[in-house]
């Protein structure tokens, strides 16, 4: 899961992906690849609030409040 986390930094697309062929490939099981791809959702949805508020900061609160519900 650590790994999951620091790769989603760079891509949590890449990470999730990479889980997903290993699962297939029956590398690991369900558990440890939904685990992994909910860590790496998570550290994007942290990536863009964290890119938006240095980025553009007055949208972060129109952003906050749409992701609001999703958290």
């Amino acid at each position: 899961l650590i790994t999951s986390a620091v790769g989603a930094v760079v891509s949590s697309t890449a990470v999730t992906a990479t889980l997903a062929h290993k699962l297939r490939q029956k590398h690991i099981g369900l558990p440890l690849a939904t685990a992994g791809i909910a860590v790496a959702t998570a550290v994007m949805f942290a990536r863009v609030l964290v890119l938006v508020g240095v980025l553009v900061p007055y949208a972060l609160p129109a952003l906050l409040f749409l992701l609001g519900p999703s958290a």
